[in-house]
């Protein structure tokens, strides 16, 4: 438990003074909610003795708008600790996701690439969710439960000894319990936890994929991967609820043993006048209250592991292996040199003992059969493998393990996917990126250079219209926008993947000009088999099958 609070802890450090004030609000509730029973209690003692002959309508009057005020105030307080609870959970499951998401940004790319993002989408959720929950709640009634069982306990000892003696024994059954039952229900929560991240992936991959299926006619295949991992959840959750239930079977059990005690000893201290009715009442109210704040610490024990299982699977996250980043900026990219570079992946050699350097003011042209590492070698130029890459990579003569890649990734690298990636904005934001300079002169003039001036005047909002993955643009438009993108912050290399695929005829021609006139202050890099695109390098590298 102590590192469920020391981690979510860590990641409120901005609004600790919300959980302060959350704290008092929450203590101030709780004392009022153990006067009020008191009181009333005592405003049954004075019912019980008042009669025809002796009606006080003044005290009575001020029983009663004691009682209200005080409920009005339990409501208002209940409001705003809600509120905070509400904020904190919030902004601590936000914190935490955030976290997760910039560590796999800058973790290994080889390896995060194996994991089903739908899977991961949720598993990120859900153990962000279920840590923040545990730990805001855990400050509240660790404050709140433990007032409601101290303070009621003391009026019941002085009511009856005895039937708090037995109420802590009751207890400590139950703990006894826990510490039998905790390791089965941690397994368990564990595995349902992975398969209702596994059944979330095979849902996502129904819908993602809705086009394939139906071209491929792999309705009943894919349904049936998806039926595999409902089965499995289904058998896990019916595990994990059989153990579970015996933690609340066992506070069900302490309740009932406890007022059967109560209404029994009670009953008889009322029958001897030890005890008024208002007191019985009192004690019978008190003793609800111990309950059901004992019941907390008592199934705090199985929620502990709950969070532990979270905690646990964050941490594995946390754990994988992260690209290495430096802070040295560079204002410009004059050479790029790989220096006995060896790639692998699994136990395929992709790139093996590479030696190249490229040098601004030409343009280079990567040829090669499938599989014979192109692509491969672009992102090793790009850095996306840096910490799985043996040997140098360098920057002007300087390791890239040294420098900031991912400033140099977006102010001095332009790069252009085989198929481009758009995502839910305007089309103005995919195009310049994050890009703060002033740049919306330079894209029209793009814009009109490739002949897209009327495929965003015919858009609703024209450059500010929202687009996505799913926009009908065609290829040659995307790839024209892609380049568009690429070139916007003027960099100092130019990545291209292929960029004549999908291009028509005035297209490459057009590519191919902006190229040449561009070489002379970039280090241009092309992915291509395209004869057009060969004539106008200065070196080609041709790339065989390891």
């Amino acid at each position: 438990m102590k590192n469920i609070i020391k981690f979510t802890l860590s990641k409120t450090k901005n609004y600790y003074h919300l959980i302060i004030l959350f704290v008092i609000i929450s203590f101030i509730a709780t004392v009022l909610s153990v006067f009020i029973p008191y009181y009333t209690g005592q405003f049954i003692d004075f019912l019980s003795a008042a009669n025809k002959e002796n009606k006080n309508i003044t005290i009575l009057l001020k029983y009663a708008s004691i009682l209200v005020s005080a409920g009005i105030l339990g409501i208002i307080l209940g409001y705003i600790s809600n509120r905070l609870n509400v904020i904190l959970s919030i902004k601590t499951t936000n914190s935490i996701k955030r976290m997760l998401v910039i560590h796999l940004q800058k973790s290994s790319h080889l390896h995060t690439s194996k994991i089903n993002t739908g899977y991961l989408n949720q598993r990120i959720t859900s153990d962000a969710n279920s840590l923040s929950s545990f730990s805001i709640n855990l400050i509240q009634n660790i404050i709140v439960k433990s007032l409601l069982i101290i303070i009621p306990a003391l009026v019941l000892f002085t009511f009856s000894p005895v039937i708090t003696i037995i109420f802590i024994v009751f207890v400590i059954i139950y703990y006894i319990l826990y510490i039998i039952l905790r390791k089965k229900v941690y397994k368990r929560n564990l595995i349902l936890k992975e398969r209702q991240a596994e059944h979330m992936s095979a849902q996502l991959e129904q819908l993602t994929h809705i086009s394939f299926i139906k071209k491929f006619g792999l309705l009943f295949n894919f349904i049936n991967r998806y039926d595999i991992t409902y089965s499995k959840l289904f058998k896990s959750t019916l595990k994990y609820q059989t153990t579970s239930y015996s933690f609340t079977a066992a506070e069900n059990l302490v309740r009932i043993l406890a007022q059967i005690v109560l209404f029994i000893w009670g009953g008889i201290l009322v029958f001897d006048g030890s005890i008024t009715i208002g007191q019985f009442t009192i004690m019978s109210t008190y003793l609800s209250i111990m309950l059901n704040a004992s019941g907390f610490f008592l199934g705090l024990s199985k929620y502990t592991q709950d969070a532990l299982v979270s905690l646990d699977r964050i941490n594995e996250l946390l754990n994988m292996k992260r690209d290495h980043y430096g802070e040295i900026d560079l204002t410009s990219i004059n050479t790029i040199e790989l220096n006995n570079c060896t790639f692998s992946y699994g136990k395929d050699i992709l790139i093996n003992k590479f030696n190249y350097k490229f040098i601004k003011g030409n343009i280079y042209v990567i040829t090669g059969e499938n599989g014979s590492g192109k692509s491969t070698l672009t992102d090793i130029i790009l850095g996306i493998y840096n910490s799985n890459l043996h040997g140098l990579l360098l920057y002007n003569n300087i390791s890239a393990e040294k420098l900031n890649l991912i400033g140099i990734q977006q102010n001095n690298i332009g790069y252009c996917e085989q198929d481009p990636t758009f995502f839910k904005d305007t089309l103005f934001n995919n195009i310049i990126c994050g890009n703060t300079s002033n740049c919306k002169t330079k894209m029209l003039g793009l814009i009109d250079y490739f002949g897209l001036s009327d495929l965003i005047a015919s858009l609703e909002d024209g450059i500010n219209s929202y687009i996505s993955n799913k926009t009908s643009f065609s290829g040659g438009e995307k790839y024209k926008l892609s380049i568009i993108r690429a070139l916007i912050k003027e960099p100092d290399v130019l990545i291209l993947d292929e960029p004549t695929a999908a291009l028509d005829t005035q297209g490459k021609c057009r590519l191919v000009d902006l190229l040449i006139s561009l070489k002379k202050t970039k280090i241009i890099i092309i992915i291509s088999h395209d004869s057009k695109i060969n004539k106008i390098a200065d070196y080609v590298l041709e790339l065989s099958r390891l």
